[in-house]
C-alpha cells in the first residue's frame, strides 16, 4: 500500500498539472502491480540505498515465500503445539522485517507529501473514503 502511495506521489512531482482522474488511473495502474513490479517501478524512480535495496529485496523474498509457501511447508506443524509455537515465532520475524521495510517507504512518502503541501488531514481523509468505497463495494475503476 505505502509503495503505491509513494509511487502516486512521484508522479504528481512528476506531473504536477495532473487532473484528479490521471491521479485516479495512475493509482489503478499502480494497485494492479505485483509487490516485485512495484519495487521495479521505485528503483526506476529512485536512486536507493545499497541497505535499502537489501532490505526491499528480504522484504519481496519472504512476501512470496509466505504468500506461496509458508503453510504448505509447515502444515504438519500445525498439528502440534510446538509447531505451532515455531511457526508463530517464525511470523513474528516475518512481521518485524516486514514492519521495517514499510517504515522506510513510509518515511519517504511522508516526505515527499510534505514536499507537495499534502498533510496527513488529506491522506486520512482520503484513506476513509476508500475505505468506505470499498466497504459499500463500489469500483475506483476509470476506464
Amino acid at each position: 500500500m505505502e509503495l503505491t502511495t509513494l509511487l502516486l506521489l512521484v508522479y504528481r512531482l512528476q506531473h504536477p498539472s495532473a487532473s484528479p482522474k490521471d491521479l485516479d488511473s495512475v493509482e489503478i495502474k499502480l494497485s494492479k502491480l505485483a509487490l516485485g513490479q512495484l519495487l521495479g517501478e521505485l528503483r526506476k524512480k529512485f536512486a536507493v540505498h545499497p541497505d535499502f535495496e537489501t532490505l526491499l529485496g528480504r522484504y519481496l523474498q519472504t512476501r512470496n515465500y509466505l504468500t506461496h509457501h509458508f503453510f504448505f511447508e509447515n502444515g504438519l506443524n500445525l498439528m502440534l503445539r510446538k509447531g505451532c509455537d515455531t511457526m508463530l515465532s517464525e511470523l513474528k520475524q516475518i512481521e518485524a522485517l516486514m514492519k521495517e521495510a514499510n517504515g522506510i517507504a513510509e518515511t519517504m512518502s511522508k516526505n515527499l507529501r510534505k514536499v507537495l503541501g499534502i498533510t496527513e488531514e488529506v491522506v486520512q481523509t482520503q484513506v476513509r473514503a476508500a475505505l468506505r468505497k470499498a466497504r459499500d463495494g463500489e469500483s475506483n475503476d476509470v476506464s
